[in-house]
């Protein structure tokens, strides 16, 4: 069994939001509060009560019938059917706007709503890059736990066909090289090595980090993890389609041509 030295483990680790490429190997391990051989066992379910489980949130489920019916809580909307049922009182023979306005407002929910699916099935995408299981170093010793459990801090191993199971600085590698293109869309796989880069390196160019939902090509290596679930670069992907809201017709610079076009076909 190999001893470990736990000495300083759990102490600094206040803030995650750190250059972690540009750090060197002994102070990522400084700032995280961990060592060579990995946490303790007591020590990562600590920092699992603080900082939660390694995954993508995941959004409430919603009835379709609720989803498509929120496409319509607008104030333009309302508007339009106040401006229908209005034509509707005033000329009750002209029925043929009132009709066209319902008309245009059902193709816009519909649409809305069908982009909103899309952005549903993009997240549902992002969730199987993830993997299951992965092996960690805990108390010196090499453990194959659930990627959930994973946590700041824990030194885990990658190895060829494997799907990163988080944000990872990298502190031993051999022949290691990933395919990115999950986050960079470059099918070119990348050559990793385990020195610090330049602070202001993009993602392509943070050759001592390894991301969540990257797939190591070839070779094996060894790091540490720095971030986890939502704080990932892939959890600030899955953010942004969760926050992307559909486009609706822009009623205000369109209603005019659908006027028209509706008073040129009479």
């Amino acid at each position: 069994m190999v001893t470990v030295s736990h000495e300083g483990q759990g102490e600094p680790l206040e803030g995650l939001d750190h250059d972690w490429h540009f750090m060197s190997r002994a102070d990522t391990f400084e700032v995280l509060g961990s060592h060579s051989n990995g946490l303790s066992t007591t020590e990562a379910e600590r920092r699992q009560l603080k900082h939660g489980l390694n995954k993508l949130k995941e959004p409430t489920p919603v009835h379709p019938f609720w989803k498509l019916l929120a496409q319509f809580r607008d104030p333009m909307v309302y508007l339009l059917l106040a401006a229908a049922i209005m034509a509707f009182a005033v000329k009750p023979e002209d029925i043929g706007t009132p009709i066209f306005i319902c008309i245009a407002l059902s193709l816009n929910g519909v649409f809305s709503y069908l982009q909103e699916r899309k952005a549903e099935e993009a997240m549902e995408s992002l969730k199987k890059l993830l993997v299951s299981h992965c092996i960690v170093l805990r108390d010196g010793i090499e453990n194959r736990v659930s990627t959930e459990e994973l946590v700041p801090g824990d030194v885990v191993w990658l190895e060829e066909g494997l799907n990163v199971p988080a944000d990872v600085r990298l502190v031993e590698v051999h022949q290691l090289t990933i395919n990115e293109a999950s986050l960079t869309g470059e099918s070119d796989v990348t050559r990793k090595q385990v020195e610090r880069v330049a602070s202001d390196s993009l993602i392509p160019d943070q050759l001592n980090m390894a991301f969540m939902g990257t797939v190591v090509a070839s070779g094996r290596g060894r790091g540490i993890i720095v971030r986890i679930g939502m704080n990932t670069q892939l959890g600030d992907i899955a953010a942004e389609s969760a926050m992307s809201k559909p486009r609706k017709l822009p009623w205000r610079s369109n209603w005019s041509l659908l006027g028209n076009s509706w008073e040129s076909s009479r």
